[in-house]
This record gives structure tokens, sequence and C-alpha cells, in this order.
């Protein structure tokens, strides 16, 4: 049995809005994760999904949402997988946020245009029909597969944070792209060593990260032998190159005395573990993009129109609440990607 962790982010580019760094944890047992998600078709499928389609969106959180309509597709997703595991788990966005980044939801929420008190009406009932007869499908063909979702697990930087962030890794966005994101990676790996001693090896699947190709100099930079003990200096990992290519890199090493291996791949987001975390890292973007909208308008007035942060219209917005901002006094590295 393998220990499988996807790795996807949502909100690199923009200019507004936080960056969202997701993993996704789960065991597998014989499937062979390359297969794509073929295999889970049809209970899921990586197409436009509205609430009357019979299958689970799984995928590309671009391909799962039609582009311009308001779509529940991410939500529908991340639901279904963390009911999977717990019947009893959150329902919306503002109840997910707490489970899966606690630790940066409180800086986030400081923050005057995230604050809780911006979520959308209703944004965090529970929703209906959990056992429809398409997800109680959807589950049988998981375990068909030998497939076993067990969590997620989110960082999230606001704009601030996202400039020190960025400013601390000598003003270069992909090397700190791909710190934050192994950095979850590996919190992830910590967070579930009752898995990794029933696995027999580990595997992390990521997107490609920032357009690069080679990842060994960070992969060395964040990773640490988990096995030194509280009184030792913790020593970096040695990863071997097995391939570097403008499509795909891959590496390994060994975690704890097990097999690691990690990909990075151009549609990396085609493989289950990636495509569940695009999802959960698109979710939790856009549903901070709607607090975001919130605080302006109330600021500005409802002919504010809304911005996705990315760059023309980001520009077009910053302008619409200049003003605004100049009179609460907010700094422009606390509200503009500034890298």
């Amino acid at each position: 049995m393998r220990l499988v962790i996807g790795i996807d982010e949502a909100g690199y580019g923009p200019n507004l809005g936080p960056l969202v760094v997701a993993a996704s944890v789960w065991t597998v047992e014989g499937f062979g994760i390359e297969a794509g998600l073929g295999p889970l078709h049809p209970e899921f499928r990586d197409a436009p999904w509205s609430e009357k389609s019979p299958w689970v969106p799984l995928g590309d959180s671009k391909k799962v949402h039609r582009r311009g309509e308001v779509s529940d597709a991410w939500l529908e997703g991340v639901e279904f997988l963390m009911r999977s595991r717990d019947s009893a788990s959150p329902g919306g966005w503002s109840e997910i946020l707490p489970r899966v980044a606690p630790l940066d939801l409180p800086r986030v929420e400081s923050r005057p245009w995230y604050d809780a008190v911006w979520i959308e009406p209703g944004s965090s009932a529970s929703r209906e029909d959990v056992s429809t007869p398409h997800r109680r499908a959807a589950n049988r063909k998981l375990h068909a597969l030998g497939i076993t979702f067990h969590r997620f697990q989110a960082r999230i930087l606001d704009e601030l944070e996202f400039n020190r962030a960025v400013a601390s890794a000598g003003d270069n966005k992909a090397n700190a792209l791909a710190t934050w994101s192994m950095g979850l990676a590996r919190d992830a790996l910590l967070a579930v060593p009752e898995l990794q001693s029933a696995c027999d090896a580990i595997e992390i699947y990521c997107d490609r990260l920032g357009g690069r190709k080679r990842y060994a100099p960070v992969l060395i930079e964040t990773w640490q032998d988990p096995t030194a003990d509280s009184n030792q200096v913790a020593s970096p990992m040695w990863f071997e190159v097995l391939h570097e290519s403008s499509q795909c890199s891959r590496y390994r090493s060994r975690w704890g005395g097990m097999p690691l291996s990690i990909q990075f791949a151009v549609d990396g987001d085609s493989l289950f573990p990636s495509a569940a975390a695009s999802m959960l890292a698109k979710g939790i973007r856009e549903s901070l993009m709607r607090r975001l909208n919130r605080f302006w308008q109330q600021q500005v007035g409802d002919r504010l129109l809304p911005t996705a942060g990315y760059a023309v219209d980001a520009r077009r917005f910053a302008a619409d609440i200049a003003a605004a901002r100049a009179k609460l006094g907010i700094l422009e590295e606390q509200w503009w990607r500034m890298r």
C-alpha cells in the first residue's frame, strides 16, 4: 500500500487576492496513479458539473467549472471526499476553511477584506442528499480501485504574507511557490504518522510549479530527515534525479526509511490526487475573493464591479477603490501583490 499526496495551487499569477496551496492525502492499493482519471469514469468526471449531473466532479478546477457561471462544482467534489471519510464533515467553505487551514485562517481573517463578516449568507449551510445514488456509486468505485481518501490540508497566503515570503526568497516567486508546496507536502506527511506505518512507499504528485523544470535544489533545501530526534540538528535529504524535462520532472529519496518519489508534471492535475487539491485550492481562493469583493463594494458602493484579481482587471479595480483605500489608510503592500 502506498501513501499518496497530491499538491496544487490557485492564485499564483494574480495581483489581488490570496495564493492557496492545497494537499490531498490518500492511501492506494494496486491502482496506478499514472492511469489518470479514466478508470474513475463514469462515477467521477473532469467535465463541467451542475447539480443535475449524475457524477462527482474530480479534475482540474478549470475543467469542472463552467466559466462565467456560479457553480458549486469545487464544493461538491471537496465535500464528497471529506464525507467519504467522515459523514459529519462540515458543509460550505466557511466551515471547511477552519478544518483544512487552521494555522493561516486567523491571520487571513484579520485582514478587513477577508473578515468572516463578509461571508455570503447561507454559504455555510450543509448540502442536502449527501447519499444520492451517484455518490454511493462513487464511493463504491473508490473502494473497488483500492483508493481511500484521508484528509485535505492547505496553506493560505494573503497579499501581505505573499509579499513577505517572496521577498525572503530573494524576490524569486517560483522558488517561493516550490518551497511553500514542498513545505505543505512535508507537513501533510507529518500529520499522518499512522498512515506511514501502514504503507510501503510515499508518492507525491504536483502540477508543474511556476514553469520550472529543475527542482532538486529546492527539494534538498526544504526536505529534512524525519528520523532525527529533538537533540539533533536536522539534516537535509538527498534527492536522486530520475528525469527532468519541460513536461515532467521526477525525483527519488527516502523518508524515515521509506521510498519517497516526487513528480512535477505539466497538467499534473489530470491525476486524481492533484485534481482534488486543485478543486480545494480554487474553491478556497474563490470563497475569499467573494469576501474581498463584498468588502470593497461596501466601501465604494454596488456600482463597483467585482474582480478575479488578474492583470488588467486588477488595475481597473485598484483605480476604482483608490479613494476608499486612501481613506481607510490601507498600505499598498497589504492589499496588492508587489511581485
